[in-house]
């Protein structure tokens, strides 16, 4: 059955960029770090400010994370991106967030996106996301990076493995999910009044009752992805929701774009930290 499972998360859930928009290369320092060169047009080079790093995860695989550290005393994001992008596209805007939110960020590929590891023919899987933030996380916790600093944050496809998380992890600082899934199946057959539960897959909306950090959910009232209602299930059933951002007239990918998108945030993370103090 779980094979099947991830059979059918496979085929709909993930869609790594092909080639992927990076490529991961040696400092001429001698120092054997690593950086991430851009492939994309207009943008190919070094993207430089972050620390590059490549962590183990418990189903041998091995991930690509970029650590952007902007001081002590900040909190941490872990940020999930969606399911179409690699680190190539997301860490300008992760570098940017970071900037505005004044926050340290640890952003990350999936295993199977990006320079992440997979064998040849291999596809991402629901199991290896679980597996990957995992690692995410504990390289934070080996860092000396406390849970209360901690805030995770998915976008999409994101919330699935961020709420798997958090409803296993005591002590968050905050949780933020950015146009989420109530569960994989909601998003494919829409339709259907029930449908076998074995089958689903980042049943977020099963999960969400579990997580005792404060969560924010932002979403477009416009989404032809995945519609708001996804977000409104997850907001009502949280333990400690936060004002939620309805971006009006925003759609799946453009969320960010809304003016209250930043304030928004920039509420949350003051919030956060202050129930924290």
């Amino acid at each position: 059955m779980q094979h099947l499972v991830e059979w059918v998360s496979s085929h709909f859930a993930f869609f790594p960029p092909s080639p992927p928009t990076y490529k991961l290369e040696h400092h001429r320092d001698g120092a054997q770090e690593l950086y991430i060169h851009s492939l994309l047009p207009g943008v190919s080079g070094p993207i430089n400010g972050c620390r590059v790093l490549q962590l183990d995860t418990r189903r041998s695989k091995s991930v690509v994370a970029a650590h952007i550290f902007r001081g002590k005393g900040r909190p941490t994001v872990l940020f999930s991106h969606g399911n179409a992008v690699d680190l190539g596209q997301m860490l300008p805007h992760c570098k940017a967030l970071c900037s505005r939110l004044n926050c340290n960020m640890l952003c990350y590929d999936y295993s199977g996106y990006g320079m992440s590891y997979k064998q040849e023919g291999e596809k991402p899987s629901v199991s290896d996301t679980y597996a990957d933030i995992d690692a995410c996380y504990q390289w934070l916790l080996k860092e000396g990076t406390q849970p209360h600093d901690i805030i995770l944050y998915g976008q999409s496809v994101g919330s699935g493995p961020t709420v798997h998380l958090a409803a296993r992890t005591s002590g968050l600082a905050g949780i933020i999910l950015h146009s989420p899934i109530s569960s994989g199946m909601r998003v494919l057959k829409p339709n259907w009044s029930r449908w076998p539960e074995k089958l689903d897959v980042y049943t977020n909306a099963a999960l969400i009752g579990k997580v005792d950090a404060p969560a924010l959910i932002i979403h477009g009232t416009a989404d032809s992805v995945v519609p708001i209602e996804h977000g409104q299930t997850l907001h009502r059933l949280c333990k400690q929701p936060s004002e939620p951002l309805w971006a009006s007239g925003h759609d799946h990918d453009d969320v960010e774009l809304s003016n209250q998108y930043l304030p928004r945030l920039q509420a949350f993370l003051k919030q956060v930290r202050h129930d924290n103090s």
